[in-house]
């Protein structure tokens, strides 16, 4: 709505031609107090920051205390990329079953259900942050950094024979668990490739000497990081080059592939295994295509 000063004694006029039609506003009006259907949008929240909040709270001791081996991580694709040329129907058999499984997933973990919002407010009243007036299972600022404080709480220490070898045998250094963000090659299918690349910049900013990563040996160091990093980031830049040049999402996700940048980096990162190049084949494009979407600002929340 406008306004312009005129009439008399020189009282804002309100420009007309900038509102609601009259009836369309007390339609407004009245389904906004009376709450009725269509005075705001909503819909189910689900995503993988719900499954980092489960597993959480989880950990906390909050959410699903009987999981002893705690929330599973999503499935993975393995798959030879090569079997899209020699037995296509089955490739496409194969992909339409880890998109089911991954269905299966998100339906199971994903979804911020009854259970959960009820662990946050458990949670939130521990904390002392269960103030009057919240809605049910309010997941906000304070909430995310109280979680960051108590998981940073010294856990009581374990005896040192109860330790498998590998662990015992780093101390001292500064160790950094980094669970599905830092590994051999990390699946970026599911998130927000610019902001991984953030996420690891601050990682390497706590100045660790080693990494328990979510899968894979530990590794020594910084030097994976800057690789994975490396591979985001010449995934992000491919990416954002083909959107500004109109190019198509298949058609870019196979050039992108076939670049010297990204072929420099699956040599670096899988050699000559033939697991680990089949997991490059597996994790990037998918990567790509989010970053992809990401870049053209239709990724979906």
């Amino acid at each position: 709505m406008g306004a312009r000063r005129g009439g008399r004694g020189g009282h804002p006029v309100v420009d007309g031609g900038r509102v609601r039609p009259p009836i369309d506003e007390l339609y407004r009006i009245y389904r906004t107090t009376s709450r009725r259907l269509g005075y705001r949008s909503f819909s189910e929240v689900r995503g993988p920051d719900v499954v980092e909040l489960k597993r959480a709270l989880h950990r906390l001791g909050f959410y699903k205390k009987d999981l002893e081996d705690g929330i599973p991580e999503p499935p993975e694709l393995d798959l030879d990329r090569s079997r899209m040329r020699e037995d296509p129907e089955g490739f496409q058999k194969a992909i339409e079953g880890f998109r089911e499984t991954m269905r299966a997933y998100s339906g199971a973990w994903e979804i911020y259900d009854a259970e959960t919002m009820d662990a946050v407010d458990a949670f939130r009243k521990q904390q002392g942050l269960d103030h009057l007036g919240n809605p049910r299972g309010l997941v906000d600022d304070r909430l995310v950094e109280a979680l960051r404080r108590a998981a940073q709480q010294p856990a009581p220490a374990p005896a040192a024979s109860d330790l498998p070898y590998e662990i015992r045998e780093l101390a001292p250094g500064r160790l950094v668990a980094t669970g599905d963000l830092l590994d051999a090659l990390p699946y970026g299918g599911h998130g927000y490739p610019k902001e991984w690349i953030a996420a690891l910049d601050e990682l390497e900013t706590l100045g660790f000497d080693r990494v328990v990563p979510g899968h894979g040996p530990v590794q020594e160091g910084a030097g994976q990081l800057r690789l994975v990093r490396e591979l985001f980031s010449q995934i992000v830049h491919l990416a954002e080059t083909a959107v500004r040049s109109g190019e198509g999402l298949e058609a870019a996700r196979d050039r992108a592939m076939e670049t010297a940048a990204l072929r420099s980096l699956r040599e670096r990162l899988a050699g000559e295994d033939t697991r680990a190049n089949r997991a490059f084949d597996g994790f990037v494009p998918p990567t790509f295509e989010r970053a992809y979407l990401e870049a053209s600002g239709t990724l979906p929340d």
